[in-house]
């Protein structure tokens, strides 16, 4: 547990400094700046957390406060492109990359290698790159010999970790046809109602399914589209390829 909380206190605070340095050097952007700043000092205080379990409501406290961080990331670029989930290895987790200008020309391989920095430019493209909430996530050993290639039933036990270790949702169901994933969320137990997170990320409780579908896939995944009936959220889920390219 120490180590965990260091590992991930360290990645914010590095994540942070990065931010805050593109932020200010580049973007000349003092609001950003100090939400940069703000998430170094967070990260810092993550890396002290004492080696003892935090409870759940608490930890989703936590990622309900960092989409207000990520909302206001998205204000100010005025992000509006549907984000790409990329599954990274080590404890950076997955990680989300937004569009906002594209030429065709960068795959979503290319992005992937660049995923410590914020800010990713390279010919006419241009993009951000944030770590969306999440709660931890540890990849199941497996005998598949393609993990891309996982079964429904796999990636249905996978998704219910998130209704039994972390209750976000009184059930989840998956159903899987080639490259397209439709999950079912029923009754949501957490969410959030800013307009730009739900744009570019979905809802959250989509937004922590398409980070599990990714990582327990090893693909990049987008949410085409949502569907909200009352106390139920239909999320429709593309597979891409690390040879694809972003579109905006």
């Amino acid at each position: 547990m120490a180590d965990r909380n260091l590992s991930i206190g360290l990645s914010l605070t590095l994540f942070g400094l990065i931010f805050t340095y593109g932020a200010y050097l580049i973007l000349k952007n003092i609001p950003l700046t100090a939400l940069g700043i703000g998430i170094t000092i967070i990260g810092a205080a993550w890396a002290l957390t004492p080696p003892s379990p935090i409870p759940k409501e608490a930890t989703i406290n936590m990622i309900k406060s960092s989409c207000r961080n990520i909302e206001a990331l998205l204000e100010a670029t005025g992000a509006s492109s549907k984000a790409i989930y990329l599954p990274t290895e080590g404890e950076t987790g997955t990680i989300a990359y937004i569009p906002l200008k594209n030429t065709g020309k960068t795959t979503l391989n290319e992005i992937k290698e660049k995923h410590g920095r914020t800010l990713i430019r390279r010919g006419g493209d241009l993009g951000i790159i944030i770590y969306p909430p999440k709660p931890e996530y540890r990849k199941p050993a497996s005998n598949n010999p393609n993990p891309s290639g996982e079964s429904a039933g796999e990636l249905k036990a996978e998704l219910t970790r998130l209704t039994d270790e972390w209750e976000i949702a009184e059930s989840i169901r998956a159903a899987q046809s080639d490259d397209r994933i439709v999950i079912e969320i029923n009754r949501p137990k957490i969410n959030v109602e800013y307009p730009r997170f739900k744009t570019v990320l979905g809802s959250l409780p989509s937004c922590l399914a398409a980070q599990y579908v990714a990582a327990s896939t090893s693909r990049p995944v987008q949410i085409e589209r949502e569907e909200n009936h009352g106390n139920r959220i239909i999320a429709y889920l593309r597979l891409l390829e690390w040879t694809d390219t972003p579109s905006t």
